[in-house]
């Protein structure tokens, strides 16, 4: 005997076994498949030469200029005496790293979504991350990190304490790699003030909470300086002041209705956060301190913010772009009569406006910029319904909204003062959770139009990985048709033709020199890593260093410690160039040179 409903039962059944299947093999394969791809010179020295100075006995910040906090390099220390000193092992590093993330995440959303719902925001998750720069850089393990101590908080409400604690000590280990990580705590803190205004309805409001939200506020606007402009303020302050200021907004409502009082289990669990937090850091300072190289690494801190502001800076995208995604963003989360659109008719207009945006470079860089501004846009929806969505049954999709959207937003700063196109892709995939959770508590009509939206991003941004224009993200339009594998002494990834004829000719100069150290600079650093050769310079990023430009005696203290070439880039990213006085003792003591494009080969034996 058939069962009625069990025929129409198991179609769907395998429907959602074939959904994750797939999900999850179209996940890894763009991780994996595409980790050699692309490359920006400057950051696969910077990263490779601090772990290989730290693989000879070398420590950050005494011996050499991190730019970062330093734990990285001891991390690819590590993956070069496992692996070998290569590129590549880094990217599969990182690769394996994203696997795990990606494997913790998938699971996390389907705790609040259906099986296909969580196969679509999953396959989005992947491709909007490391396969479009799948360089190791320190901003990829903070984002693991973070995601993961918000996961923590979601999904393990039995012992609150613990899980703060794991979430507290997760976010201190990315504070070891980049001092952004920050940022998480920021989120977590605030997440804790959402998690306990969910969880307990009538507590009594807390004064402290309204007291933190505008001094929090003040400190966003200070870090963002004195000269904001109108895109710093849409996309940058706008996602946590918005986020603050609901979840103010949401106490001051418990103040006036149960009055103010002391909340214990908040401060618990804030303390045993920053108490979490302070144990990875205590231990990594004291390594530091141990080794002569924690004084070096706090007067570095003041260096590299003030040095990155003035000499590293990039405006997001304009303000209008947040403008646009605001309808986009309404039609995400299904908000009022207006934004109600047949999933055919969306559908059928992505398709236009895709076809455009891939047909014109101009129009991919408005598409990415409109897709940047969905956080900012989506951090207003997010303010004007948290204090409703605070009040419904505390589910599993609320305690994902409560932890994520804070944490995005937060995160979002992680794009000061840098916000190149790529720096996005590190707050992302904590919008796409943040945005998932919500869309999982709206109706079932909402969340068929949200899903047809995140099909369109999703195929959207698997094209941009398959099709390899995204190296630029909207910056430039490249072709991977044109693109050549560079081989290198530390390795072999695709890139550009221009890069790889640029970097064999200069890799080509220095090989036919005698073994012996380089200098090379100014933001040259993969120049004596890719070339295996010991780099005298000690700064990656010249202008974070305490002698921009050099002074002129740099080239005879070269001279005599066997020097066999200055390399010089003519066209440093950030750094000033080196001044006309220093170049000529360059050229008195190397006199022969050979110039490969921007850079400039000086040395002192036969000519390569």
């Amino acid at each position: 005997m058939v069962i009625p409903g069990a025929v129409r039962r198991r179609p769907r059944e395998l429907g959602d076994m074939a959904a994750l299947f797939v999900a999850a093999l179209l996940a890894l394969y763009v991780i994996w498949a595409f980790r050699f791809r692309g490359w920006w010179g400057v950051d696969e020295g910077t990263i490779g030469q601090a772990a290989l100075r730290v693989l000879h006995g070398q420590v950050p910040h005494r011996d050499f200029e991190d730019p970062y906090s330093g734990g990285l390099g001891l991390l690819h220390a590590l993956v070069f005496r496992l692996r070998g000193v290569s590129m590549n092992s880094l990217r599969s590093h990182l690769a394996l790293t994203a696997t795990i993330w990606f494997a913790g995440m998938f699971w996390l959303l389907t705790r609040w979504l259906r099986p296909r719902g969580a196969a679509l925001a999953a396959i989005l998750l992947a491709v909007w991350s490391v396969p479009l720069y799948p360089a190791a850089m320190p901003s990829w393990y903070v984002l693991f990190l973070g995601c993961a101590a918000g996961a923590v908080l979601v999904v393990w409400p039995g012992r609150p304490q613990v899980a703060v604690l794991l979430a507290g000590f997760a976010i201190g280990i990315a504070a070891t790699i980049k001092v952004t990580a920050f940022f998480a705590l920021a989120g977590a803190l605030w997440a804790l003030v959402a998690l306990r205004q969910a969880e307990s309805r009538d507590r009594r409001g807390s004064i402290e909470v309204l007291v933190a939200a505008p001094v929090f506020m003040v400190l966003v606007l200070l870090l963002l300086g004195r000269d904001i402009n109108g895109s710093v303020l849409a996309h940058l302050a706008l996602p946590p002041l918005a986020v603050v200021a609901a979840i103010a907004w949401r106490e001051g409502q418990q103040v006036r209705a149960s009055g103010a009082g002391f909340d214990a289990a908040l401060w618990r669990r804030a303390g045993t956060l920053v108490g979490g937090t302070a144990v990875p850091i205590a231990a990594y300072a004291a390594w530091l301190a141990r080794h002569d190289a924690l004084m070096p690494f706090l007067s570095s801190l003041r260096i590299v913010v003030g040095q990155r502001v003035a000499s590293a800076s990039q405006l997001p995208p304009a303000a209008t772009a947040v403008a646009v995604a605001l309808p986009v963003a309404a039609i995400l989360f299904g908000v009022g009569r207006w934004f109600r659109v047949r999933p055919a008719v969306l559908v059928a207009g992505g398709i236009v406006v895709a076809v455009v945006a891939w047909s014109r470079g101009s129009a991919y860089r408005e598409a990415w910029s409109v897709t940047r501004g969905l956080l900012p846009a989506s951090a207003l929806f997010f303010a004007a319904a948290w204090p409703r969505l605070s009040r419904s049954d505390l589910t599993i999709p609320l305690r994902g909204a409560a932890v994520f959207c804070p944490l995005a937003a937060m995160l979002v700063l992680t794009q000061f003062p840098y916000a190149a196109p790529v720096y996005f892709l590190y707050v992302a995939p904590v919008f796409v959770l943040a945005a998932s959770a919500v869309v999982a508590m709206r109706p079932p009509s909402a969340r068929t139009q949200a899903a047809a939206l995140a099909g369109l991003f999703m195929v959207f941004g698997t094209a941009q990985v398959f099709a390899a224009a995204p190296e630029g993200l909207g910056i430039q339009w490249l072709d991977e048709h044109d693109w050549r594998w560079v081989e290198t002494r530390a390795g072999r990834l695709l890139v550009p033709p221009g890069d790889a004829i640029r970097y064999e000719r200069v890799l080509g100069a220095l090989d036919s020199l005698p073994p012996g150290p380089i200098w090379a600079g100014p933001d040259a650093p993969e120049i004596a890593f890719l070339s295996n050769r010991v780099d005298l310079n000690r700064s990656s990023w010249d202008f974070l260093g305490p002698d921009n430009p050099p002074s002129p005696g740099l080239a005879e203290r070269l001279a005599t410690v066997g020097t066999q070439a200055v390399v010089v880039d003519t066209k440093p990213f950030s750094s000033r160039k080196l001044t006309r006085a220093l170049l000529d003792s360059i050229e008195w003591y190397f006199p022969r040179t050979v110039v490969i494009d921007q850079y400039q080969v000086h040395f002192r034996s036969s000519v390569p």
